[in-house]
């Protein structure tokens, strides 16, 4: 008996939907260079009109790059100190933060005695606190960290003890039926509920680290691009370009903490319904 096979033909999206389509994916890329454009228009207007120090005030973007390259041994050693700095700092509020977390969801007189300290603690302003750390332990390293991880943790914390409280007790109870113990329940049902929570935190721990970092070298460190940022403002207008490449550095290393962390829960909780659905 014969077979008929049928041939379907797919349909190709219209020209119009591709376009809209690589406008979404590249729409940041177009939006830095817009901004990029009114910024080049705008030092342009402000040396037109001749105001004094214009270059200082505003600087010409491709000026800026040209001292970036000028100077990149010096800003590529001062974005390994912040960088480096963050990024332990970042690592050891995420254990703390879960530590923390884990420790307060076992029970809720445990919550109900220790989360308003979680809580104070934030209250103590980091542009405070980082200079006296740095007076007591003489030593800018350690402090960085140090001022990295108490900024970073209460995101983590805040986000990975709703994640752990978020699972449905009929889920747990489920479990429970099975005869697992707690380490399994918690390994199997709770810390996947929790990820995307602790992601959420992570997302707005990670540039808070980079803030830290800074932070401190604006307050007696001697490197860093915190440090770059407050020395090249008493050197005169023809350092304003570097001060402005300093900046811009600083926020492309926020911005590349906040993007690894997206990357990283796209690879450690692909179930999520944002994933699937792309």
């Amino acid at each position: 008996m014969a077979v008929a096979h049928e041939h379907q033909s797919v349909a190709r999206p219209s020209f119009g939907t591709q376009v809209r389509a690589a406008a979404r994916r590249h729409a940041a890329l177009w939006a830095g260079l817009g901004l990029l454009g009114l910024w080049e228009l705008a030092a342009a207007g402000l040396h037109a009109t001749g105001t004094p120090l214009a270059t200082s005030k505003l600087p010409y973007p491709h000026a800026i790059a040209q001292r970036m390259v000028k100077e990149a041994p010096l800003l590529a050693d001062a974005l390994w100190v912040t960088a480096r700095g963050a990024l332990i700092g970042l690592l050891a509020g995420i254990v703390l933060g879960v530590a923390i977390s884990l420790l307060l969801a076992q029970s809720r007189a445990l919550e109900a005695a220790f989360y308003p300290y979680v809580i104070g603690g934030q209250m103590l302003p980091t542009i405070a606190l980082a200079p006296i750390l740095l007076a007591a332990l003489q030593n800018a390293a350690l402090t960085r960290v140090l001022v990295a991880t108490y900024i970073t943790f209460f995101a983590i914390t805040l986000g990975t003890l709703k994640g752990l409280k978020s699972v449905p007790r009929e889920s747990a109870e489920l479990l429970r039926t099975y005869n697992v113990n707690r380490w399994q329940l918690y390994t199997k049902l709770k810390l996947p509920a929790a990820l995307p929570f602790l992601f959420a935190g992570m997302k707005v721990a990670a540039p808070l680290a980079v803030v830290g970092q800074i932070v401190v070298e604006l307050t007696g460190s001697t490197s860093g691009l915190g440090y770059l940022i407050l020395t090249t403002q008493y050197y005169g207008p023809q350092y304003a370009t570097l001060f402005w490449a300093s900046m811009l550095i600083t926020l492309a290393l926020g911005f590349a903490f906040y993007r690894a962390v997206a990357v990283l829960e796209r690879f450690a909780s692909p179930w999520q319904h944002e994933f699937r659905t792309r």
